[in-house]
């Protein structure tokens, strides 16, 4: 039985998660609910919101207390919900252990370190040919002309994708992520909304859906080749992986992974190399000695993933009536885990705000999660940022963010997915295969 309430939930005021504010500059108004209010809800949405670095560790990994099983997004009528909606029911975000254990287990001995250092030529080479393309014309919007098609041939690559219908994958990365936000699910009634979200055209919406189902169709024959005919790629490995005697996956969980990775994958480090680069910007003497010792970054992108996380929050739902910060929350309440506070927390991190390439970690940084949803791609991403970022310094040198542009934002809950970030430089240096 459920907690009565007997006053009322704790609100923060200024604290709006869709506006473009949040995401442009998220640090002021979570810097205040460390501070203020560490836990506390959003009425709008209807979730907690848990700030404090930890908070957020110690419940991170407890599974039995906060499940990953927020429900299924409601699917318009004409789609198949139940094969559609196996995402939401499939996914490594979605399910908790045993379920979790077993697939997790299998994709793991796919997903190897040596299957990762193996792909770092291709992704230099990506690198360099991207720039080659736009590196004369001096300025470019490196959003979509380079960080999203580095991070989007990488996952693609690794799964064993054919590269010929990128941009097939590249719809469909930013289908679901879209999908899931708060304007996909508002209703358009024709009435004035005044709330956080706005309602997401009903044509868009069920484009978007369509993709979805197509993408589940091609993924499927996908899958059913490598079956028949493996290859050295990650989905093959993932498909013939064995487990303490467990047989390999069910192909429709195989098709819902590798669209997970799909659409977890791309946006993600595609925002990683973008707000490293808008920080780098501000940091001339960073920027130089990153030039001069490229074996620093590593450390360079363990920072600024910190400072400037890709992800806003990971939801969750209380099987229990449990005790966080102070505040009651109640058996069914939703709650956001907020990885875009834990990083800058004051009682974790000296100086939490400086960009400090010598910052000696006594614990980790969540940027890609704890415990049993520990992202499974985050080596490939951090060698995707690392790379992406080398490259890009390497060939432009005195590349800048173009001063006073109005950054634009897809209203997501999840990540932060800036849409253009347009840049300049006058120093284009020759290419350096690899």
């Amino acid at each position: 039985m459920s907690t009565v309430r007997t006053s009322p939930r704790p609100s923060l005021e200024g604290f709006d998660p869709l506006s473009q504010e949040f995401f442009r500059d998220p640090y002021p108004i979570l810097a205040k609910a460390r501070s203020e209010q560490p836990v506390f809800f959003y009425e709008p949405l209807n979730f907690w919101v848990i700030t404090r670095y930890e908070d957020v560790a110690r419940l991170a990994p407890d599974y039995e207390t906060f499940t990953s099983n927020a429900g299924v997004v409601p699917i318009p009528e004409q789609f198949d919900a139940d094969e559609i909606g196996r995402f939401f029911t499939e996914s490594f975000m979605s399910i908790n252990p045993p379920r979790h254990t077993a697939s997790r287990k299998l994709a793991q001995k796919a997903f190897t370190r040596r299957r990762v250092a193996d792909l770092e030529p291709l992704l230099r080479r990506t690198a360099h040919e991207l720039i080659d393309g736009f590196a004369a014309d001096g300025s470019a919007d490196i959003m979509s002309q380079y960080c999203y098609q580095v991070s989007l041939r990488g996952v693609t690559s690794l799964i064993g994708l054919p590269q010929e219908d990128l941009a097939l994958f590249s719809s469909w990365a930013q289908d679901l992520p879209a999908l899931v936000s708060p304007e996909a699910m508002a209703t358009d009634d024709g009435n004035d909304h005044s709330g956080p979200a706005k309602p997401m055209p009903e044509q868009e919406r069920l484009e978007r859906w369509g993709r979805v189902a197509e993408a589940r169709r091609y993924l499927g024959r996908f899958v059913d080749d490598r079956l028949k005919d493996p290859r050295d790629d990650f989905t093959s490995a993932m498909l013939h992986a064995t487990v303490d005697g467990n047989t390999a996956m069910s192909q429709s969980e195989a098709i819902t992974h590798l669209n997970e990775m799909i659409a977890a994958g791309t946006e993600t480090t595609a925002n990683g190399i973008a707000h490293i680069v808008m920080q780098l910007d501000e940091l001339p003497d960073h920027r130089a000695r990153l030039r001069a010792d490229p074996r620093l970054w590593e450390k360079a992108v363990e920072e600024g993933l910190r400072r400037r996380p890709v992800a806003i929050g990971m939801f969750r739902v209380a099987t229990r009536d449990v005790e966080v910060g102070g505040q009651q929350i109640a058996k069914g309440d939703v709650v956001c885990l907020s990885y875009a506070s834990v990083g800058l927390d004051e009682d974790q991190y000296a100086c939490p705000m400086d960009f400090d390439l010598e910052r000696e970690r006594t614990s980790e940084d969540l940027t890609f999660g704890k415990g049993r949803h520990f992202c499974l791609g985050a080596v490939l991403a951090k060698a995707e940022v690392r790379i992406g970022l080398e490259v890009l310094y390497e060939r432009l040198p005195d590349i800048r963010v173009v001063a006073g542009q109005d950054l634009q934002y897809q209203p997501a809950m999840t990540a932060f997915m800036l849409r253009r970030l347009e840049t300049t430089w006058t120093r284009p240096a020759p290419a350096r295969r690899v």
